[in-house]
């Protein structure tokens, strides 16, 4: 037996600074997965019954994409990753976690006009982060929005899809 604080990794011992995860962040335990996995598939067949397609983007986006989005205070609230490899040094952040969806929606929209189609009905159910002590700084977003040619990003009213779908 190890004293507490302690553990073992391939049969070496080492002392554990906390077993607790990074502030404003938490683990989700079995039962708290199935409940949000339950919540995530009803979400998805409401969308899905009106038309809307799913749509994944990437964790992060090139900084300059979020930037000037959000206004300045939602700039202050954007998690910047600092530049890797040989540019490592600089200390500069060439990318960001993504702080909510309508902007990679926006980017989305903007790099794949000629492959999507006419009217783009779509949803996204996704983790974003805010660098914002008064709440998780990782949490689950869903968002659904319609893009035509002529008028991009018209959001859904939540309540008209899910007024007519059971609650039992």
């Amino acid at each position: 037996m190890l004293p507490t604080g302690w553990s073992t990794w391939a049969g070496e011992a080492s002392v554990v600074s906390s077993t607790k995860p990074p502030s404003g962040t938490r683990d989700f335990l079995p039962e708290e997965i199935r409940r949000r996995e339950y919540v995530t598939r009803v979400v998805r067949d409401v969308y899905e019954r009106y038309g809307f397609e799913p749509l994944e983007t990437p964790a992060f986006e090139n900084i300059e994409t979020l930037l000037g989005k959000y206004g300045e205070e939602g700039n202050k609230l954007i998690f910047k990753i600092l530049r890797r490899g040989e540019h490592e040094a600089s200390g500069e952040a060439d990318l960001a976690l993504r702080y909510d969806l309508t902007v990679p929606l926006a980017r989305v929209v903007a790099q794949h006009q000629n492959d999507l189609p006419r009217l783009f009905k779509r949803y996204q159910i996704q983790p974003v982060w805010r660098a914002d002590r008064r709440r998780a700084d990782d949490f689950v977003s869903s968002s659904s929005a319609t893009s035509t040619r002529w008028a991009p990003l018209r959001p859904l009213s939540r309540s008209n899809c899910f007024r007519r779908y059971p609650t039992s």
